[in-house]
């Protein structure tokens, strides 16, 4: 509501000396498939946790860094462990790195996304539900982790417009959200309807295109110095 940035998301590129920059969606399918994505998600927890620290030492707290993660990489024993000890190494108080998972996931092994949810809040991670509303939801699960937000999945985003049932599940997913006393995220937000619409039916913050393209962590530095102190 203060138009000022309230967070980062970490997003993958693959810059490929023959095709350019490649989206995730090029090369993660089978980094998941061979087993590949667990080394480029500990190489990716790596960067954020030091573009976390880069924040803090620019004087930006309260700026937490989300990294999307795979089922390979957190059903792993040593996965909360090595996000404790990356707290540790880059300095990092609690609440500095959220980890963002799908709703789908959670619900399909609902012990180990309990177990998960527990152990990250201990280690001072935050966990984030991604993609709330694509699938079936279980809002009884949902109440029973410790979760800092919820994410609307892109759909429902995309499906706002002036009139219409997309609308009225954004609406509605936002209400069950505040209604289980957890911080609703707006994503991939491309339009300024879209925005206009998720601000007033209380969407806690927005993210997307709409407010910036990705940006490299010197280019979000510089960024941030421009927007924080006049917003």
């Amino acid at each position: 509501r203060s138009g000022k940035v309230r967070g980062f998301e970490a997003l993958l590129r693959w810059r490929h000396p023959e095709h350019g920059v490649m989206l995730p969606a090029a090369f993660l399918g089978e980094a998941e498939e061979s087993g590949m994505i667990v080394e480029i998600g500990a190489w990716v927890l790596d960067q954020a946790c030091a573009f976390a620290r880069q924040l803090r030492h620019a004087g930006y707290t309260g700026l937490p860094v989300a990294v999307n993660v795979s089922h390979r990489e957190y059903s792993r024993a040593g996965f909360i462990p090595g996000i404790a000890q990356r707290m540790s190494d880059f300095g990092l108080p609690p609440g500095s790195l959220e980890i963002e998972i799908p709703e789908a996931d959670l619900i399909r092994n609902p012990a180990l996304g309990r177990d998960l949810s527990a152990q990250l809040r201990d280690v001072g991670a935050m966990l984030s539900v991604d993609e709330f509303g694509r699938g079936i939801s279980d809002l009884s699960f949902l109440q029973q982790l410790s979760v800092r937000q919820i994410k609307l999945s892109k759909a429902a985003v995309h499906g706002i417009a002036e009139h219409g049932r997309g609308s009225l599940l954004a609406k509605t997913l936002i209400d069950i959200g505040h209604n289980l006393d957890i911080a609703v995220i707006g994503e991939a937000v491309e339009t300024e309807a879209q925005v206009e619409f998720l601000r007033a039916h209380g969407c806690d913050q927005l993210q997307g295109q709409w407010f910036s393209e990705p940006l490299s962590s010197d280019a979000a530095r510089h960024m941030l110095a421009q927007r924080q102190h006049i917003l």
